[in-house]
């Protein structure tokens, strides 16, 4: 890529030659299957992710329908025993009522007190089997959403693991998910969109732009970012970007500011690390 003075809009221009073009059309080519490859593996683990937790959606709706029925089977069966105690107990009331003497006042009386303690025992059997039939029910559905919860946080611990292979290993050693976001040095108006003479304005060009670099380099919510754990990074950052064409103050004015605003630097021997 060379820049050259346009005489009509009286700005330098970049212009590219046509093995540029091809090289960064193969470039670009290479970056889109990567993407694509990416994107088939992450659809593959959300596939069988679903396939998992709809098995386990089955399972719970099993777990539901048996536990209805068991129930309505014990409110039943338990409801009529009750029932016919009832009737009996009814029928020894009136015996109470009818006796013509002390003694079969007595005798009919017995029966009713009898009668009362079936009924309180078969109500006592009727709570405890309604009882164990809700907490096996509470126990299986809970298996199932920590299962649930499992294969989620497989499938998340995958796809961080697979996004982690790719970085380095001079990286993983050193970066870990708490401490990463203190390596990130962000592009900011390096990567203008709004700016036709800019020599980033996307992703596609910070790929072009980094791709020989042997930096990381990425995009998360505040933005384009290289990863720079020491002197050697920043070195290769300034390089890159001036062979890309910036101005070493207009990198400088980027760069500096975030690398003093840092409590610490990080490098693999975990000492402070100058610029």
């Amino acid at each position: 890529m060379k820049k050259i003075y346009d005489i009509k809009s009286g700005h330098y221009v970049y212009a590219v030659n046509e093995d540029e073009s091809s090289e960064q059309s193969n470039n670009d080519s290479q970056a889109a299957d990567k993407a694509a490859e990416a994107a088939e593996k992450q659809h593959e683990l959300n596939a069988q992710t679903q396939e998992k937790i709809s098995k386990l959606d089955t399972e719970k709706s099993l777990y539901v329908k048996k536990y209805q029925q068991t129930k309505s089977s014990i409110e039943s069966q338990y409801g009529t025993n009750i029932s016919t105690q009832q009737g009996l107990m009814a029928t020894a009331n009136a015996a109470v009522a009818s006796a013509v003497d002390s003694a079969e006042k007595a005798k009919a009386t017995s029966q009713v007190l009898d009668i009362r303690k079936k009924i309180a025992e078969i109500e006592l059997k009727k709570a405890q089997d309604i009882q164990k039939t809700e907490l096996e029910y509470a126990q299986n559905l809970y298996k199932i959403e920590i299962a649930k919860i499992q294969v989620l946080a497989d499938a998340n611990a995958s796809t961080v693991a697979e996004k982690w292979d790719r970085i380095p290993e001079k990286y993983r050693n050193v970066l870990n998910e708490s401490n990463i976001h203190l390596a990130k040095i962000y592009l900011k108006t390096l990567v203008n969109n709004d700016d036709e003479d800019s020599i980033m304005k996307d992703m596609r060009d910070v790929i072009r732009v980094f791709k020989d670099s042997q930096l990381v380099y990425g995009k998360d919510k505040t933005g384009h970012y290289v990863i720079c754990i020491d002197q050697d990074d920043f070195n290769k950052l300034y390089a890159t970007l001036q062979n890309a064409g910036y101005m070493r103050d207009d990198i400088f004015a980027v760069v500096m500011p975030q690398v003093l605003d840092r409590s610490s630097m990080i490098d693999s021997t975990q000492n402070q690390t100058t610029i």
